[in-house]
C-alpha cells in the first residue's frame, strides 16, 4: 500500500476540550461527537519525522457540534482525520464497536496509535459486500479493543468523493450495537415500505377516479422514497451501469434533485382551482425544473471537481428555492381560495428543513443557535400530506355530487331563460322589425313616394335584424376572450358605436367553468345590444380585470344613460339581472347622462364552486 503525504501550510487552532472517553464497567453506549478531535488541513497520513502526539495537538481541533462532525466539502478536501482516545478503567479487556454514520461518507480506515506509529485496525467502503464486513449490517461499524486499565488512541481516516463530508460517531458494546443496528435497519426498511405502499394505493385511487393531482403527489413520494433508500444505505451494493457516473456516493444528491423536479407538477396541480397568473407559475416551474434536471445530468454524466463543486452547492440553493416556492404556492392558495390545508402541510414539512438548509448555506453551526431539527419525523410528515391529499380528494368527490345536482338545476334555469330570450326575440321581430317593414311598405304604396324615408326605415330594419342575429350566435367551443373579441368585431361592422375589448387578466376568464363563460357571453352581448339600441354612444369599452378577491368585467359607454333606479325596466336588463343571479355574479350598474358603467364581479370562491 502506497502512502502519500500532502500538507497544507496553514495556521491551525490549538486543541480545545478533553477528547478522552472513560469506559466504566457498566458501559453500553456513548455519543463520541463532542469528545473527539478532527482535522481537515492535510491529506495522506501524519508525517513520520514528527512525533504523532505533538502533530495531533498542533493540527487537530475539538468538535463543537454534539449532533455531528462537519468535515467540509469534498471538492476542498476528499479526506479528513478524527482522533479518539478511550480509557478502560475496568479490570477486564473490552471489545467495543465504533459506528460511523456514512450518509455523507464513502470510506473509513481505522488506525490504532501505538508507540507513535499507526497500525491499521479496520477498513470499510460503500462497495464492500455486507458479508465481508466485520458486522453484517449496512452501518459502517468496526471492532475496537481496549485492554484492562489501558488507554487506547485511534485515528479514523474518512473519505468523501462528492458532496458534503460529515459523520456522527458512536461507541457501543457489541450487544447494544446489534440491538441498535437491527432497530435502525427495521426503521429504514419500514420507512421505505411504508412510502411504497402509500404510492401504490394512491396510484390506484388516482387511476380509478382520474385525479391528476394524486398522480403528481405519487411522483413526489417516489422521489422521497429514493432519498429514503439512500439514507438507509440501500444503494451501497447496487451495481450501477459503467457508462454512468451514478454510484452509491452521489445517489443522494441525484435523489434530492429528482424530488425537486417531481415536486413541481404537484405544486402546479394543487393550484388548478386557484386564480393565479399561470404563465408566471409555469415559467418559474420551468426554470427550476431545467436547473434541477441540469444538475441531474451533471451528476450522471461527469465526475470532475468542477461538476462536484456545482452540484454540491446547487443542491442547497435549489432545495431552498423549491421549498420557498412550495410555501409561496400554499400561501397563495390560502389567500386566493381560502385553502388552509396546504399552508399547514407546507409549513410543517418545509420550514424546519428550510431553516436547516439556510444554516448549511451560510456555514452556521446548529449548535451555536441551539437549533436541532432532527425531531422532524418524516413518517408523520408523509402521513399528514397523505391525509390532506385524501381529504381534498374526498371533499372534491362530495362537492362534485352537490355540484352535479346544482348543475342540473342551473341548466334547467338557463334553458328556461334561453326560451324566454327566444320569445323576446320573436316579439322584437314582430313588434320592431315587422312594424318598421310595414311602415316602409306603406310609404312604397303612397302615390307620392318618399324614397329617403323608405330607405331609412329599411336600413333600420336591417340593422335591427343584425343585432338580433348577433344574439343568436353561440361560439361555445371558443374561450370567452375569443368569443368577446369576435362579438366586438361583428358589431363594429354595422354599428355606429365603436366597441373596444381588452383582456388584462392573461386569459384567466378563459379558465372559468363553461357555464359561467356562457352566461358572461350572453350578458355582455345583451349589454352591447342595449348600447346600440338605447345609448346612442360613440364609444364603448369592454375590459377584463383581476382584483384581489374577484375577477371583474367592466362595460362602459359614453351614451345618454338611463335611470337605473327605475322599477319598470326593459326585458334586456331583466335578462341580464336574471343571468347574473344564476351563477352568483355581482352586478353593479351606474348610469348618468354622460354614460353608463356596468361592473360584473366573479368572486374567486365562486369560480371553484361552479366547476
Amino acid at each position: 500500500m502506497v502512502i502519500s503525504f500532502i500538507f497544507v501550510d496553514r495556521q491551525t487552532t490549538p486543541v480545545r476540550g478533553n477528547p478522552t472517553v472513560v469506559l466504566s464497567g457498566t458501559f453500553k453506549e456513548a455519543n463520541l461527537n463532542p469528545r473527539v478531535l478532527f482535522s481537515t488541513t492535510f491529506t495522506g497520513t501524519p508525517p513520520p519525522n514528527r512525533p504523532l502526539s505533538a502533530f495531533i495537538r498542533q493540527t487537530f481541533t475539538a468538535n463543537e457540534q454534539p449532533d455531528k462532525i462537519v468535515l467540509g466539502r469534498s471538492y476542498n478536501n476528499h479526506q479528513a482525520w478524527v482522533f479518539i482516545q478511550l480509557v478502560n478503567a475496568g479490570d477486564k479487556a473490552r471489545k467495543l464497536v465504533l459506528q460511523a454514520e456514512h450518509v455523507r461518507l464513502d470510506a473509513i480506515t481505522l488506525y490504532r496509535v501505538s508507540d507513535e506509529k499507526l497500525i491499521p485496525a479496520g477498513y470499510l467502503t460503500r462497495t464492500m459486500p455486507i458479508a465481508h464486513r466485520p458486522y453484517s449490517f449496512r452501518a459502517f461499524a468496526l471492532p475496537v479493543f481496549v485492554a484492562a486499565r489501558d488507554t487506547a488512541c485511534f485515528l479514523l481516516q474518512t473519505k468523501r468523493y462528492t458532496g458534503l463530508q460529515e459523520t456522527s460517531l458512536a461507541l457501543f458494546d457489541e450487544v447494544r450495537f446489534v440491538e441498535q443496528a437491527i432497530h435502525n435497519d427495521f426503521k429504514n426498511s419500514f420507512r421505505v415500505i411504508y412510502t411504497l405502499i402509500i404510492i401504490i394505493v394512491m396510484v390506484f385511487l388516482a387511476s380509478l377516479f382520474e385525479q391528476w393531482h394524486m398522480f403528481c403527489f405519487c411522483g413526489m413520494l417516489f422521489g422521497l422514497c429514493c432519498i429514503f433508500l439512500y439514507m438507509g444505505d440501500y444503494y451501497d451494493n447496487v451495481p450501477f451501469p459503467g457508462w454512468l457516473c451514478l454510484s452509491a456516493t452521489n445517489m443522494g444528491a441525484f435523489s434530492v434533485y429528482l424530488t425537486n423536479v417531481l415536486f413541481l407538477p404537484f405544486g402546479f396541480a394543487i393550484m388548478k382551482d386557484v386564480p393565479v397568473n399561470r404563465k408566471w407559475l409555469f415559467r418559474t416551474a420551468l426554470v427550476m425544473g431545467v436547473l434541477n434536471i441540469s444538475m441531474m445530468i451533471l451528476i450522471a454524466g461527469w465526475q470532475t471537481e468542477i461538476s462536484n463543486y456545482l452540484y454540491t452547492n446547487g443542491l442547497v440553493v435549489l432545495s431552498v428555492l423549491g421549498m420557498c416556492w412550495g410555501i409561496y404556492l400554499s400561501w397563495l392558495a390560502y389567500l386566493r381560495a381560502g385553502i388552509v390545508n396546504y399552508l399547514f402541510a407546507a409549513s410543517f414539512a418545509f420550514l424546519p428543513f428550510l431553516v436547516d438548509l439556510v444554516l448549511v448555506m451560510f456555514n452556521i453551526h446548529r449548535g451555536q443557535l441551539s437549533l436541532n431539527v432532527t425531531y422532524l419525523n418524516t413518517i408523520f410528515t408523509i402521513f399528514v400530506l397523505v391525509y390532506l391529499t385524501i381529504s381534498e380528494f374526498r371533499k372534491e368527490l362530495v362537492t362534485k355530487q352537490k355540484m352535479r345536482r346544482r348543475l342540473d338545476r342551473l341548466k334547467l334555469s338557463m334553458d328556461n331563460q334561453h326560451k324566454a330570450e327566444i320569445e323576446a326575440i320573436g316579439r322584437n321581430l314582430h313588434d320592431q322589425v315587422g312594424n318598421t317593414l310595414a311602415s316602409a311598405l306603406g310609404y312604397l304604396n303612397m302615390k307620392e313616394l318618399k324614397p329617403e324615408t323608405t330607405k331609412m326605415l329599411i336600413l333600420s330594419a336591417i340593422n335591427e335584424l343584425r343585432v338580433i342575429s348577433q344574439n343568436l350566435v353561440r361560439d361555445s367551443e371558443q374561450p370567452l376572450s375569443e368569443r368577446i373579441a369576435d362579438l366586438v368585431s361583428r358589431f363594429n361592422t354595422f354599428s355606429s358605436t365603436n366597441f373596444f375589448f381588452t383582456d388584462f387578466t392573461e386569459g384567466q376568464f378563459d379558465r372559468l367553468p363553461e357555464l359561467i363563460q356562457q352566461n358572461l357571453h350572453a350578458i355582455i352581448s345583451e349589454l352591447m345590444t342595449n348600447i346600440i339600441r338605447h345609448a346612442h354612444a360613440n364609444e364603448a369599452h369592454i375590459q377584463f380585470f383581476s382584483g384581489e378577491n374577484a375577477l371583474i368585467i367592466s362595460v362602459e359607454d359614453d351614451g345618454v344613460g338611463f335611470d337605473a333606479a327605475k322599477k319598470v325596466q326593459g326585458i334586456g336588463l331583466h335578462n341580464i339581472r336574471t343571468r347574473a343571479s344564476l351563477t352568483d355574479l355581482n352586478l353593479t350598474i351606474d348610469s348618468t347622462p354622460d354614460g353608463t358603467s356596468v361592473l360584473i364581479e366573479i368572486a374567486y370562491e365562486n369560480t371553484r364552486t361552479h366547476h
